[in-house]
C-alpha cells in the first residue's frame, strides 16, 4: 500500500515538474522577444536624441546668423 502511494505521489510529482518546465521554456521565450524588442527601442531612442539635439544645434546656429544680419 505504501508503495503505490509513493508512486502515485511520484508519477504526480513528475507530472507537476514537467508542466512547470515546459511553462518556464514559454516565459523564457517570452523574455527573449521582451528583450529584444526592448534593445531595438533603446536604439530607436538613442537615435532620436541625436537627431533632436543636431537640429536643435542647426536652428541656433541658424537664429544667430539671422540675428547678425538685423
Amino acid at each position: 500500500m505504501t508503495n503505490v502511494r509513493i508512486d502515485n505521489l511520484d508519477k504526480s510529482l513528475s507530472g507537476r515538474i514537467d508542466n512547470l518546465a515546459t511553462r518556464i521554456d514559454e516565459t523564457n521565450r517570452r523574455l527573449t522577444v521582451v528583450e529584444h524588442v526592448v534593445k531595438d527601442a533603446a536604439e530607436q531612442i538613442m537615435f532620436l536624441g541625436r537627431y533632436a539635439k543636431n537640429a536643435i544645434e542647426d536652428l541656433r546656429e541658424r537664429v544667430t546668423r539671422l540675428e547678425a544680419k538685423t
